[in-house]
């Protein structure tokens, strides 16, 4: 966490002022100013933490000597009249429209124009079916055979206390010195086996359960507690009822069915392949290829294309009719013939074999396929994650661009179209009018 002095003094520019706590609060005195409790609370937020989530003493003692040396730097600059420079003026005007812009669209849109009653009625209604699991505090006793646990189950029954049985009999030594306590478990635990939580889950409180049989031999369980599973925080869970708002099942559906051939996958190839500057370098590595040397240490050895030679040639996934990147990542030069050649040759190979050369627009290529993957047509029950994403993210653009064309409207935009000729040709020659 610690920053050093000239990060702190060339960090983004942050409008935060040091120095305007009352005068008892003052913990450090600098020259006209000073550092108080209510500036460390601001300061500390700007980093994502409260004042008072720090309770250790080294991290308060780091807080408050960032603050003092912001001071100190800050005092300094004005002494010297930084703050008076046009430059320094101009990027305090522009941070200051930032904030004000950041603070504005956080407040008027930042539920996607759902009003907090809105949410909180949606967070009653459905609160119960998202609660978080039940927890019950156990214990056990790990024994063999089921002989030795049906008379453990005879004697707790007549009133014997658990945990000296478990000190005695448990061969759970890690939890048998704690009277077999084993601590809390949940109840959608994955860590123990689903015949222990259901037991645990359907007996009642302060009763022998069992015995029952699991890999490590028979259990005898006892609850001393169990809690109930409680709603999640409204604050926390806000931004998932505004996705879960915006996405109805019906629409996300309906989206899917436009749009189902997106989501079907088709065949695809995992691959290597080595660049040479002409037909003549390919056969000869070719060559090599075939008669046994390793394919991607050739690639990292030879080929011309520096992006795809650091990983020796590989392209981990290449997708029957679509476009791939042979050379470096999509928008680097990747040409549409160039990517049509090179999947038609790697889909007409057999794994293992190697391509004959194969002339693109960088220099001449050579192919091996690695593994084939076989595509899928896609249904409702496959895609309905992946559907709901993207339906989400074209909801949230639509919603963004209608809240954006409101403010406009609401302001009026006005575009002079000679002017905005000028500035988008800057080098036109505008001709003159006519008085």
């Amino acid at each position: 966490m610690k920053r050093s002095l000239l990060l702190l003094a060339i960090a983004p520019l942050v409008l935060f002022t040091i120095g305007c706590g009352e005068e008892e609060d003052v913990i450090v005195e600098i020259g006209d100013g000073g550092v108080s409790t209510e500036d460390l609370d601001a300061f500390a937020t700007l980093y994502g933490r409260p004042l008072e989530s720090i309770t250790a003493a080294d991290e308060r003692q780091e807080l408050l000597d960032m603050a003092v040396e912001m001071e100190v730097f800050y005092q300094a600059a004005l002494a010297r009249g930084f703050d008076e420079r046009p430059e320094v003026q101009a990027e305090i005007e522009e941070a200051i429209r930032k904030i004000v812009v950041q603070r504005f669209v956080i407040e008027d849109f930042g539920n996607y124009g759902y009003s907090d009653d809105e949410l909180r009625a949606y967070y009653d209604e459905h609160r119960d079916g998202s609660l978080t699991p039940r927890i019950a505090t156990v214990r056990h006793i790990l024994v063999e055979t089921e002989g030795e646990a049906l008379p453990l189950v005879d004697r707790l029954n007549a009133g014997a206390d658990f945990a000296a049985l478990a000190m005695q009999y448990s061969a759970d030594e890690g939890s048998a010195k704690d009277g077999g306590v084993i601590g809390e478990i949940e109840s959608n635990s994955k860590m123990i086996p689903p015949q222990l939580v259901a037991g645990i889950f359907n007996a009642p409180v302060n009763t022998p359960i069992g015995p029952i049989q699991t890999e490590f031999g028979w259990h005898v369980l006892w609850v001393d507690a169990v809690r109930d599973g409680l709603p999640p925080q409204f604050e926390l869970i806000k931004g998932q009822i505004v996705e879960e708002l915006l996405c109805s099942d019906d629409a996300v559906r309906a989206y899917y069915e436009e749009h189902k051939g997106e989501f079907n996958r088709p065949d695809s190839l995992r691959l290597r392949f080595i660049l040479l500057p002409d037909e003549a370098a390919a056969a000869a590595i070719r060559s090599r290829a075939v008669a046994g040397e390793d394919f991607a240490t050739l690639a990292a050895n030879n080929s011309i294309d520096p992006y795809s030679r650091e990983q020796g040639g590989l392209l981990t996934a290449v997708f029957r009719d679509m476009p791939v990147a042979i050379f470096g990542p999509p928008g680097a030069g990747n040409s549409d013939a160039d990517s049509k050649a090179f999947t038609t040759a790697a889909f007409s190979l057999e794994l293992g074999t190697v391509s004959a050369p194969l002339q693109l627009s960088r220099g001449w290529a050579i192919i091996t396929v690695e593994d084939s993957v076989p595509g899928f047509t896609s249904t409702w029950e496959t895609a309905r994650s992946l559907a709901r994403q993207q339906y989400l993210l074209v909801r949230q653009s639509e919603m963004e661009r209608e809240y954006y064309s409101s403010l406009e409207t609401e302001l009026g935009v006005y575009k002079n179209e000679t002017a905005l000729a000028e500035y988008l040709n800057p080098t036109a020659t505008i001709p003159p009018t006519d008085e």
